[in-house]
């Protein structure tokens, strides 16, 4: 894997930059990739096994549990260039993929494909627009099916917290100018966003009642965006429905900027099919510069110690969701 020409590859601009960041740390993205297969192989009760790459991006995670596992393999991406830059990749790598699915778990489930026995994911939960009913679908298309989520957006690490929130404003009201973009994402800030969804759908109102609505709609998309629009024409009261004071989505394509929530409402969100439990990663124990590697090395110490009061600490979270049939 350190020997991939990714230039070689001929994949997208986004595709390529985040490629060679995964390569570039590839042992602690190895670990992480593993703390989701851990749990992955703790739960298998069969084999062979069929394993959906959720939101796969470059297909490491996937390639990772093909090689590990022997397992059919799923790949899904909303985005069109990463199911073709996927292909290249695995050739590449000489790992095969058996399904490539371009879409979201709607697709997955109005498709022929067989159900997976897992759903596994790293860095794709908080972005995805409706987790209810992400999970709800997931279930009923396998109710024996277990989702295994890792995720750097752990809202407990003040350090990760303050990150994330300083990415919220940005998105919101200035922008991702400058940014490396997929081609389905823009460089509009999603406030000004929403205010042309609001003033394309109604020209008549005032600049306080546009920036009022603008204001309140914060986390919905276009959809959303012109129903509340409508009501509010017609006097009707509207709040925003996301309670975190800075998460924010493209009102485009529902995508979260890496949405903070509390593992309660990770547990409300998958009721009343699943049980969620939550699990603390380590710190990158060959991370590059003296100060960086003992200041982890002395973090990791801490979390070791704190058990799940280390969540203050992790810098990811392993989600485990796993059916409550399953554990009756």
């Amino acid at each position: 894997m350190y020997l991939l020409d990714t230039k070689a590859l001929n994949l997208g601009h986004y595709n390529r930059l985040y490629l060679e960041v995964h390569l570039a740390h590839l042992d602690y993205s190895l670990y992480l990739n593993g703390c989701v297969l851990q749990h992955t192989y703790n739960s298998m009760f069969s084999n062979p096994v069929s394993i959906c790459d959720y939101g796969g991006g470059t297909g490491l995670l996937g390639f990772l549990a093909k090689e590990s596992f022997g397992c059919r393999l799923i790949y899904v991406d909303l985005y069109p260039r990463a199911c073709q830059d996927v292909k290249n990749i695995s050739q590449a790598m000489s790992v095969e993929i058996d399904e490539i699915v371009n879409g979201d778990i709607k697709t997955l489930v109005s498709s022929k494909i067989e159900p997976p026995q897992f759903i596994i994911s790293r860095d794709v939960i908080e972005h995805i627009y409706d987790l209810e009913e992400f999970f709800s679908m997931g279930h009923r298309w396998n109710t024996e099916m277990i989702q295994i989520h890792n995720t750097s957006a752990n809202i407990y690490n003040v350090f990760r917290k303050s990150f994330f929130r300083k990415n919220h404003i940005q998105n919101e009201f200035f922008g991702t100018k400058g940014s490396v973009l997929k081609e389905t994402e823009t460089e509009l800030s999603y406030f000004d966003i929403r205010k042309k969804i609001i003033q394309t759908e109604y020209q008549h109102f005032s600049e306080s009642d546009l920036h009022h609505l603008t204001t309140v709609t914060r986390g919905m998309i276009e959809a959303e965006i012109k129903k509340a629009a409508h009501r509010f024409r017609n006097s009707e009261m509207i709040i925003c429905k996301e309670k975190h004071p800075t998460n924010t989505c493209d009102p485009y394509t529902g995508n979260w900027a890496e949405r903070l929530l509390t593992f309660d409402q990770y547990k409300e969100m998958a009721k009343p099919s699943y049980e969620v439990k939550f699990f603390g990663t380590f710190y990158n124990r060959g991370a590059k510069g003296l100060l960086k590697k003992y200041a982890g090395r002395f973090l990791n110490l801490i979390i070791s110690f704190l058990g799940n009061k280390g969540r203050i600490l992790w810098p990811a979270v392993t989600i485990f969701v796993i059916p409550k049939k399953a554990i009756s």
